[in-house]
């Protein structure tokens, strides 16, 4: 990492993305998320050009988004229905 600032900021995304990732239910979903996460920070930690490094944040931060969103999306049908299996909520 280039800054102090930077990797102070790259570990707090690894953090809420591997925490978000445990709001999944379902396990196959929950240790997706999390071996993706390691994963990807595995290869971006021997990253040293600083408008790259800012570039993979950018998209740790969208991944992190989409992740929160799925997950909003899944408690939401679960409220709604009871249990998604049983639900005809979608083909109104």
């Amino acid at each position: 990492m280039a800054t102090t600032a930077t990797a102070y900021e790259a570990r707090s995304l690894f953090r809420s993305l591997l925490r978000q990732s445990k709001q999944f239910a379902a396990y196959n979903f929950r240790e997706y998320a999390r071996r993706r996460t390691i994963d990807a920070f595995r290869e971006a930690s021997v990253e040293s050009d600083a408008r790259k490094v800012q570039e993979l944040m950018q998209k740790g931060l969208k991944e992190l988004q989409v992740l929160k969103v799925r997950i909003a999306a899944r408690l939401g049908i679960e409220a709604h229905c009871g249990y998604v299996g049983e639900c005809t909520w979608f083909e109104r």
